[in-house]
């Protein structure tokens, strides 16, 4: 009987390890982050990567968050937003790129792990009313996409 117990037991305890194993996985992918902020899900089919990432978010989630990703199907990119080539004004500074760079600046994100700004880039903003910012910049040339956050 104690044997059948202790199996039991250790039964439980590997199923709720392994429940909270795949739960914290979840959450912490990051499309799940986008998806739950800001009502957007990077598109499974362009086979989406990330490449890069950096944060100084706490715990409540507050600060900046970078992500670079590369994608092998340009056509599902292409279709998830209104992409603009000219660049507009943000609440932080005065444009996508000025803010972006800015934002990159604290984060320390090494050159090689940046946009390239002198190329032709794709723009996609939007904020909230609570001052939070998400940029999303496509390199077309590259196959990458930039995504980053300011939440306040």
């Amino acid at each position: 009987m104690k044997k059948k117990v202790i199996v039991v037991l250790i039964f439980v305890f590997v199923v709720l390890a392994m429940g909270a194993l795949i739960f914290y996985n979840i959450w912490n992918n990051y499309s799940s982050i986008l998806k739950a902020n800001w009502g957007i899900s990077l598109p499974y089919k362009a086979v989406c990567k990330e490449v890069y990432s950096n944060t100084d978010s706490g715990w409540p989630g507050d600060g900046l968050r970078y992500h670079v990703f590369s994608y092998k199907h340009e056509d599902y990119i292409d279709n998830m937003f209104v992409w603009l080539i000219t660049e507009k004004e943000t609440i932080y500074k005065g444009s996508y790129s000025k803010a972006a760079q800015e934002w990159l600046d604290k984060l320390n994100v090494p050159k090689e792990n940046r946009p390239d700004f002198s190329k032709i880039l794709y723009y996609w903003y939007h904020s909230k009313d609570d001052n939070d910012e998400i940029i999303f910049i496509l390199d077309k040339e590259n196959n990458l996409i930039y995504v980053l956050e300011s939440l306040i």
